[in-house]
């Protein structure tokens, strides 16, 4: 669900998984150089580290971001590959 500002409504110690995998318009993944690099309001935040609202957990998937929400408060996920950004998502843990 999402909140009347648009961003998406969480809860304590639910997990959340961002797929950043890159499709073309025929729905084909494309292909990268790089790893994607996901950063969590504007920081890139190492695996096993929290930033006091979400945990970042490891992954063996490098495009799946992989957050276990800790605390109540706000924050952003954005994703970048080959130097093209994504969108950005907002979430608020209540």
């Amino acid at each position: 669900m999402q909140d009347v500002q648009g961003r998406f409504i969480l809860f304590r110690e639910e997990r959340v998984d961002v797929d950043g995998t890159q499709k073309n318009a025929s729905n084909e993944i494309c292909a990268w150089i790089n790893p994607p690099l996901y950063l969590v309001n504007d920081q890139n935040m190492p695996f096993d580290t929290s930033n006091g609202v979400v945990l970042r957990r490891g992954s063996s998937q490098p495009f799946l971001l992989k957050l276990t929400i800790q605390n109540r408060g706000a924050f952003s996920v954005r994703g970048s590959i080959d130097g093209v950004d994504s969108n950005v998502l907002q979430f608020v843990v209540q």
